[in-house]
């Protein structure tokens, strides 16, 4: 038995849904093949709900009512973490694949968990470079303000600055898991500090580009220009939570 806490509620549910769909078609693809060494594989999911609380009594759930051997999750760095603890207490297996702040594989790093996700200080170090690189050393940073968007934003820092780099601003907006909230008037902020390059770091994207000449007329504008004029940073998949 595996378990899945995955995101199936709010604005999450558009990565949650699918994700899931694609692990439930990976585990008909196995048990058709005649499962794992002669044993067929059942997924079990709950919802997270992108949140500490509900994802730690979904972990209990998985493991104290359903029984299973694996977790596979979550998805926000906050969730993830939260559940980590679930699975130490447990000594239960733990497999992240998506999560990716640095804590991780520090102070929440147990015997119990496995990761195949390059965490925040290795995206920092890798996009750093390729930004002092590639388009300039005055960068200003957007985030979301939880674990993930944290750690990328903090570690991306340091890292830039280790370049000679400078961080001529930062911006963050709030991520409850209900809601991102507009990061409003900050998005005008780095014009008057005339950066090389923007990095953003939110719940699905981390990517840098450098600014325009002239904004948008609205702030959704904004987003949607910077989201096509870069590439999603991703490991096997999406970008990390």
């Amino acid at each position: 038995k595996v378990g899945y806490p995955m995101i199936l509620s709010g604005p999450g549910a558009l990565f949650g849904d699918p994700a899931l769909k694609g692990a439930q078609m990976f585990v008909e693809e196995l048990n058709a093949k005649g499962g794992v060494l002669g044993h067929k594989i059942e997924m079990i999911s709950e919802d997270d709900e992108t949140k500490p609380a509900p994802a730690v009594r979904k972990a209990e759930k998985l493991i104290l009512q359903d029984d299973v051997k694996l977790l596979v999750g979550a998805v926000s760095s906050g969730a993830t973490m939260a559940v980590m603890d679930v699975t130490k207490k447990h000594k239960a297996l733990h497999w992240n694949a998506v999560s990716c702040a640095e804590f991780m594989r520090t102070t929440k790093f147990h015997k119990y968990y496995f990761s195949n996700q390059p965490d925040s200080r290795m995206q920092a170090n890798g996009l750093a470079k390729y930004i002092v690189d590639k388009m300039g050393k005055k960068v200003y940073i957007f985030y979301t303000d939880y674990a993930m968007g944290q750690s990328d934003g903090r570690q991306f820092k340091t890292a830039l600055e280790k370049l000679g780099g400078e961080v001529v601003g930062v911006a963050g907006n709030t991520f409850t898991g209900d809601q991102a909230d507009p990061m409003g008037p900050a998005l005008f902020r780095p014009l008057v500090q005339a950066p090389s390059a923007f990095v953003t770091v939110t719940a699905r994207t981390a990517c840098s580009t450098p600014p325009r000449d002239r904004l948008p007329e609205t702030r959704t504008g904004l987003r949607r220009q910077a989201t096509r004029s870069c590439p999603r940073r991703r490991s096997t998949r999406r970008r990390c939570e």
